[in-house]
């Protein structure tokens, strides 16, 4: 103004930006908070009056909140129950299971992998699955896993004999006391049996979480006829 002249600041959200002009981020999840500022410069009898509106960024997430690699021991049985391991952080997980065990292989793309759960489904019992809980990690955002088939010859048998083969990520609802399918891979079409793929899947809140691999027209009792395996089940915050 070519003078002296004081100025003021006014916050009209002081739980972000305090009138002092400290700034307090949104915590990660709960989106970017916009603010109004109002700058008064006075100088005698004058006075001037700025408003200006900004934008205070979330707090970004830390990353990954979960990694279960599921150890490097076999952990055998296919028959419904409680499937308890060792990650290779020395953390122990328990979950429920039915047609899954965890495996290991010296065979490509397995050899690098360590341990692995093998999703099994045979005749008259087409649904492997897994259950997680989840339920500590409310600020979760995303899950992650790799998957593929248990060999080039399952990947086969796959695609020939099975009239349907879907890998879902799926959501216990406690009001409904249903099963919700957050995602769904379309095994015979997008299954590779030469590497592992990485796929993930937006979530919206902490609970139970299960992968089912649902099949129809299995045709065989013998275990890794039709058989896939995941590994590395990822939770992120972002």
């Amino acid at each position: 103004f070519g003078e002296t002249y004081t100025v003021s600041w006014a916050s009209d959200d002081t739980s972000v930006i305090e009138n002092d002009g400290t700034v307090h981020r949104p915590a990660h999840g709960e989106g970017d908070a916009t603010v109004k500022l109002t700058a008064t410069a006075t100088n005698g009898d004058y006075e001037f009056i700025y408003v200006y509106t900004v934008t205070v960024l979330e707090a970004e997430g830390t990353g990954m909140l979960l990694h279960y690699d599921f150890g490097t021991e076999p952990k055998w049985g296919y028959a419904a129950g409680d499937l308890t391991w060792t990650n290779t952080d020395d953390t122990q997980v328990t979950a429920p299971k039915d047609r899954v065990q965890i495996n290991t292989s010296t065979h490509a793309p397995h050899d690098d992998m360590g341990a692995f759960l093998v999703f099994a489904p045979i005749t008259d019992a087409e649904h492997a699955w897994i259950e997680f809980d989840l339920s500590a990690f409310t600020d979760m955002k995303t899950i992650e896993f790799e998957y593929t088939s248990w060999s080039s010859t399952s990947a086969g048998y796959i695609d020939s004999e099975l009239d349907s083969a879907h890998l879902h990520l799926e959501f216990y609802d406690e009001g409904t006391s249903d099963w919700v399918i957050i995602g769904t891979i379309d095994i015979r079409a997008e299954i590779d049996s030469s590497e592992y793929q990485t796929v993930s899947f937006n979530v919206s809140e902490a609970g139970t979480y299960r992968l089912s691999y649902v099949t129809t027209g299995a045709d065989s009792t013998t275990n890794t006829r039709y058989a896939i395996t995941v590994d590395n089940l990822k939770v992120y915050d972002e």
